[in-house]
């Protein structure tokens, strides 16, 4: 990017916040707000009344505010929380509202109004459990404590992202799957290879999740799905401390089987666990009451079990185990380093330990990969009410990960592995190994600063900055320098390859402008601009650098002005993250050559061809950075008993695709047989000829990464979603999703950091990749619907909570490995469309609890019983998509009944 180019947009920035004075409350990230206007009997102003909050998270004490001449007041920083507001005034009554509910990154309104008194007099008054944002074009998730504390929740944090609507199976509003970065605190938890969530946390330290998705404003950027920001757990002025403790035995796994056919149920293997369990310990208080808190927690791990499959090899007792074990440990301080500034950090570390990682009964014991990995995280965070306009905010953080995974390490230099395209068998060795190191570090800052106007009119604007640095390096290869792939059990391919060692770093320079805008009364202008530049790092002859422009404009309508009905408008560009695989093929040293040939005897071989990387790849000296292009429109409605409603429309469209393309290969196209389902030619269910494409000259590829016009993925849904937040022990979340996801390149895996479909043999690269490439992703679900709730029942201190979800099946269809014939080998073809489905996910989760002593003591014990498919509901998740005798048979299956039983005891 040209100095000219970053003067242009350092000016953009510094003319809007000079034009821009100031903003209402749009999406604030960590904290929250409250916001609001008093009256007299008559409906007049009043001023100068005192509005006092108070909480159990609210360090330094209860804070006190004024309200200005036009009744108006604003506590502009608030931690997420629930919370009491007293309203103040000599001559009137004071009126307290109790059970304010503030989430992270929205701004509540609240109106009071006060009664004439005689003599002080005080009235509490319990706060409407239902608040809408409505100065906001945003439709964020909430996920809060009572969820998170008695959901039946597995312990993988990250995946909580699918229970927001418009998620599912990990893939976030048409995304790529696993591309829903995660946060803790604000700090990035994803590692920078390809951008996936990587830092492991635990559930009962997590306060509440934050899913960032349609309509989200400028300070949030980095996703093209959606983002998870957790938010750590504090201590308080109370002493307080819990432990949990969960077990899963041998016996408590049922079998759901029974609709297979005989000969099926004779292959299908269930899962089979050996040893689970999951020890937590966690507590916090304070150091010096209402100015320093402390928070801490171990939790400790351990799997062992036996992986569903299909297989026809009887299972014996020393067959091979997956043996995972983890261990964590927290540490945080909050302190209030005045009346009007918190600072608060952290420090997580996680170290797991996996044996035979990818077992399974095509994975022979030699086969067996192993896992060892550390990960931590820390971030500083720093909020300054600077004065009765202005916040300050800052933080430092990020996190730092090591994975060793691959074979025992005195085997990694041999034997080869070998892989059978046939049977999928997996034998002699491990794939393949590797070694990484990932670190990503982020500074950012922001101030706010809120001007009225009277009348309910003013300005909030918020302008902020971040600076991210990150590092990825790591070897990877095969062990011995090669991979055999077998037809049958004998080898027809080999690969020799020395492996490859990357150093990719890279950076991202941010500068962002949002403002809320009350134009009138009961209309909110959220308008926001972000500018992002990327730049790899490293020591190569080449760059990747490029840059981002995203405006965001969104609309927010009060209809009745009674903060109850909400119409929301939103238009928004969300780039990708920069990524190390977007660059990391740029290092000519880094990679070693690549040879196919043809097995003729024992270590006799006939070369087919060779890739040397240091002159068959290229970087598009135009590239941009892929992004998606939203619009949103939607109603909310806050009804009575706690309850609210919301129905909106979205549609995406994924631009600027990054892909491989390949511009020195020539593809001849040939007519071959199509074998059908069976996988044998001269058949009954021959599906007459197919077209293949030949590479007539296998050694002279050249691939470049660009962003091929051709490329195109397009994402619609209509949401309904109703929520009741905890009020009398009872909350509930449920939301139907109708959406459709169109494109000619799949979502999955990282398919947006230039991997799977965008490969260097994606379907821009590889003709045959691209035959049935358009249509429905491999992702869609049509129908989503999904319940949660928890309730406590009102007899015997009993409470009941559950997931409901049902997914419409996913798409599939058959392809074909062709072996003879072709210059490259082999290719795998698929010769249908996505017309096939999997069957519906139709499951729940439920959760019984009883607590046991006395009503309100201060040491509690619960039990607890979850029970996992409580209707042992059985399907196949997947099918045997490749032509043979196994085609169309299930490749993997739903888990059956399962029952987890856990105590927890608090005091």
């Amino acid at each position: 990017m040209t100095a000219r180019r970053h003067l242009a947009a350092g000016t953009v920035i510094a003319v809007l916040a000079t034009l821009v004075a100031a903003p209402t409350a749009a999406q604030r990230g960590q904290d929250g707000a409250l916001v609001g206007s008093v009256t007299d009997p008559s409906g007049a102003a009043l001023a100068g009344v005192t509005f006092t909050a108070s909480s159990d998270q609210l360090i330094g004490g209860p804070q006190s505010i004024v309200s200005d001449a036009a009744g108006l007041f604003r506590f502009a920083v608030l931690p997420p929380g629930t919370y009491d507001i007293a309203a103040a005034l000599a001559g009137f009554k004071t009126v307290r509202r109790r059970g304010v509910v503030i989430p992270p990154g929205l701004a509540i309104t609240v109106e009071f109004k006060l009664p004439l008194a005689s003599v002080p007099e005080t009235i509490d008054v319990r706060a409407d459990p239902v608040m809408l944002d409505v100065r906001s074009s945003a439709s964020p998730a909430v996920i809060d404590r009572a969820l998170l504390d008695n959901l039946p929740l597995d312990r993988n944090v990250s995946s909580y992202v699918n229970f927001a609507p418009g998620v599912v199976r990990d893939v976030g509003l048409g995304g790529s799957a696993f591309a829903n970065p995660i946060a803790l605190d604000g700090a990035s938890g994803n590692e920078p290879g390809w951008g996936t969530p990587a830092t492991p946390l635990t559930r009962s330290w997590v306060e509440e999740i934050q899913v960032v998705g349609p309509g989200a404003d400028a300070q949030y950027g980095e996703f093209t799905g959606v983002a998870l920001n957790a938010i750590t757990r504090s201590g308080s002025n109370r002493f307080s401390a819990a432990g949990e403790y969960w077990a899963t035995r041998h016996n408590w796994v049922a079998t759901n089987a029974g609709s297979l056919s005989p000969a099926l149920r004779a292959q299908f293997r269930p899962a089979e666990i050996l040893e689970r369990w999951e020890g937590t310990a966690q507590g916090g208080g304070p150091l010096d009451l209402d100015h320093l808190w402390f928070f801490g927690g171990t939790d400790r791990y351990r799997n062992d079990m036996r992986p569903a499959a299909f297989s026809r090899r009887p299972r014996t007792d020393g067959e091979p185990k997956s043996v995972s074990a983890d261990w964590r440990t927290m540490a945080k301080l909050t302190g209030a380093v005045s009346s009007s500034a918190r600072i608060e950090g952290y420090l997580v570390w996680n170290t797991t330990e996996g044996r035979g990682t990818n077992a399974s009964p095509s994975v022979l014991p030699e086969a067996l990969s192993n896992t060892d990995r550390g990960d931590g995280i820390g971030n500083v965070r720093l909020s300054w009410a600077a004065g009765p306009h202005t916040i300050v905010e800052a933080r430092y953080g990020g996190n730092d990960r090591r994975a060793l995974v691959g074979p025992p390490y005195e085997r990694r230099d041999g034997p080869p592995p070998h892989a059978d395209l046939a049977t999928g068998v997996q034998s002699v060795n491990a794939q393949t190994f590797s070694d990484t190191r990932s670190r990503v570090m982020t500074g950012a800052a922001a101030v706010t600063y809120y001007r009225g106007y009277g009348g309910g009119l003013g300005h909030e604007f918020r302008v902020g900055g971040e600076y991210e640095q990150s590092r990825a390096r790591g070897r990877s290869g095969y062990p011995g320098g090669r991979l055999y792939l077998d037809v049958d059990g004998q080898p027809d391919q080999v690969e020799f390859w020395g492996g490859a060692t990357y150093r990719g770093r890279h950076s991202r320079t941010t500068a962002y402008a949002q403002d809320a805008w009350s134009l009138a009364p009961r209309v909110t202008v959220n308008a926001g601009i972000r500018f992002d530049t990327y730049r790899s790092d490293p020591p190569y002859p080449a760059h990747y650098a490029t840059h981002s422009l995203a405006p965001r404009l969104g609309v927010a309508w009060d209809v009745a002005g009674n903060h109850k009905t909400l119409v929301r408008g939103h238009f928004g560009r969300y780039y990708d993250p920069m990524v190390s695989s977007f660059y990391d093929f740029l290092d000519p040293l880094s990679d070693t050559p690549d040879v196919i040939a043809q097995v003729v005897g024992p270590e006799e071989f006939r070369e087919l061809y060779r890739f040397l990387p240091s002159t068959g790849f290229a970087l598009d000296r135009h590239i941009r950075q892929s992004y998606v292009q939203e619009s949103l429109v939607g109603v909310s409605r806050s009804l009575r008993g706690g309850l609210s409603l919301t129905a909106q429309y979205i549609h995406r469209d994924f631009k600027d695709t990054l892909s491989f393309v390949d511009t020195g290969t020539v593809w001849q196209p040939l007519e071959l047989p199509d074998p059908g389902p069976d996988g044998r030619v001269g058949t009954s269910d021959d599906a007459g000829r197919v077209t293949v494409f030949n590479n007539t000259n296998p050694a002279s590829a050249y691939r470049i990464l660009t962003n091929p016009p051709q490329a195109f993925r397009r994402y619609s849904a209509v949401e309904f979603i109703a929520s009741r937040h905890a009020s009398s022990g009872r909350e509930l979340q449920a939301s139907y999703t109708w959406s459709r996801t169109i494109g000619n390149y799949n979502n999955a895996f990282s398919s947006n950091a230039a991997n799977n479909d965008n490969s260097i043999n994606g379907v821009f690269v590889n003709p045959n990749r691209a035959l049935n490439s358009e249509g429905l992703s491999g992702f869609d679900a049509t129908h989503v619907v999904r319940v949660l709730g928890t309730t406590t029942v009102p007899w015997g201190d009993w409470s009941v909570s559950g997931v409901y979800r049902y997914e419409s099946g996913a798409p599939w269809s058959r392809l074909v490995v062709f072996f003879t014939g072709l210059n490259q080998g082999f290719e795998v073809v698929h010769v249908e469309p996505r017309v096939r489905a999997t069957p519906a996910t139709n499951a729940a989760d439920v959760r019984i609890a009883k607590k046991l002593g006395k009503r309100g003591a201060r040491t509690t014990v619960d039990l607890i019983a979850d029970v996992f498919n409580v209707t042992n509901a059985g399907h196949a998740r997947a099918f045997v998509e490749q032509s043979g005798p196994q085609f169309g048979l299930p490749a993997a299956w739903t888990a059956p009944c399962t029952l987890r039983a856990g105590v927890r005891v608090e005091f």
